[in-house]
């Protein structure tokens, strides 16, 4: 789990102490997860999976109408 943990994390490029804070985690103890040297907790592990989904959506996921109101602006620039 934590090699997959650490996967996750330097695939989006982000540093250890960033997503622990995101994710309300203890950096040592994400660190800790991270090299196996202890077991996540499920609370844990539900927010990290929570926080992937989210890394793995894209801006239109977050928010349909980003990109109609995008193509709106550049239509009326024209």
């Amino acid at each position: 789990m934590g090699k997959q943990i650490r996967k996750l994390r330097t695939d989006k490029g982000l540093p250890l102490r960033k997503v622990a804070a995101l994710l309300d985690i203890d950096q040592s103890i994400l660190s800790k997860t991270e090299r196996g040297e202890r077991k996540a907790s499920k609370d844990q592990i539900k927010k990290i999976r929570d926080y992937d989904e989210l890394l793995n959506k894209t801006e239109n996921d977050i928010n349909p109408g980003l990109n109609l109101r995008k193509r709106t602006r550049l239509y009326k620039k024209s």
